[in-house]
């Protein structure tokens, strides 16, 4: 234990001795840092919470599931409507059909800032001409197109989040993004496309349902059959009329998204204390190597 005191107070006196090469590899890393941590874009999260739309129409078909299962109609779609939505919401499907209707891919590919005076996007030059819309060589694909929607979708994916609250079931979409002002438009406009998704897909499973039954139900002469299908067919009508109606069909918006004011990031306070710590740390590891290159530390050279 005396030993290890004593080298260890060897070591603070080496250290010391250099303290003007600790300092001067410590400031020279923090400032690298700082500049490094300066020069990030700042990064603005938009976000909105959800809560999930029950139709009315759901007590009638849950009672009527059994029958319609007889019929050979699925009127119960597996999971919630909400379930199914999440997912739906995070398909690469759906997502990369998002990023192509909206022209997404300069914005989530080559935007690094934006004008505080115009709310103009300003692009990486290097990556895309937002003057001529020509992509770099290096993004281009076969043929000489701009970058596929694939690349578009994982760079997409990494700012982009879902969370389901499982207690109430509220649902908390964001998108962060170098422009608030496109943080705010994407949460929105993935808002309205998913409910409009949802939507016509509920509208061609009613329609395929009530299709199916009227085909059965004059196919038959069992009078007890034909009250069966009528049933079903009054709960798919039922159900084609909310989802016509609806204005809102999925979710319901609880708190909308906002043009954020602040940026959520980055955490330039964290790059500046890393920099300390790296700094001093390089620099009695520098000192250190000196001592030991010289003899110092009582190793043979």
């Amino acid at each position: 234990m005396e030993q290890a005191e004593i080298d260890l107070l060897k070591l603070a006196r080496l250290i010391l001795r250099r303290k003007l090469l600790v300092i001067t590899i410590a400031l020279v890393i923090v400032v690298s840092m700082g500049w490094y941590a300066k020069s990030l874009p700042d990064i603005y999260r938009s976000e909105v919470l959800l809560s999930p739309v029950e139709s009315g129409a759901a007590g009638g078909i849950g009672k009527l599931g059994g029958l319609a299962s007889i019929a050979g109609v699925d009127l119960s779609g597996g999971n919630s409507k909400a379930d199914l939505a999440i997912e739906v919401l995070k398909s690469r499907r759906f997502l990369m059909g998002f990023i192509k209707k909206h022209e997404l891919e300069a914005v989530v590919l080559a935007s690094e800032s934006w004008d505080n005076v115009s709310g103009d996007l300003i692009y990486d030059e290097s990556i895309y001409d937002n003057e001529t819309g020509v992509w770099s060589t290096a993004l281009q694909e076969r043929g000489g197109g701009g970058p596929s929607l694939q690349k578009a979708y994982d760079h997409f994916v990494k700012n982009f989040q879902v969370l389901v609250d499982k207690k109430n079931g509220f649902v908390r979409i964001s998108y962060e993004h170098p422009s608030p002002f496109v943080a705010h438009d994407v949460v929105g406009w993935l808002v309205v496309d998913l409910d409009s998704d949802m939507r016509a897909s509920a509208l061609r499973d009613a329609n395929n349902n009530i299709a199916y039954l009227n085909n059965k139900s004059e196919g038959t002469s069992v009078v007890e059959a034909r009250a069966v299908f009528y049933s079903l067919l009054e709960e798919q009508i039922k159900s084609r009329m909310f989802a016509e109606v609806s204005a809102e069909f999925v979710f319901r918006v609880i708190d909308p998204a906002i043009v954020p004011e602040a940026p959520a990031g980055p955490f330039r306070l964290l790059y500046l204390i890393f920099g300390i710590a790296f700094g001093f740390g390089a620099g009695m590891f520098a000192s250190l190597f000196v001592a030991w290159r010289k003899g110092e530390l009582g190793v043979v050279d």
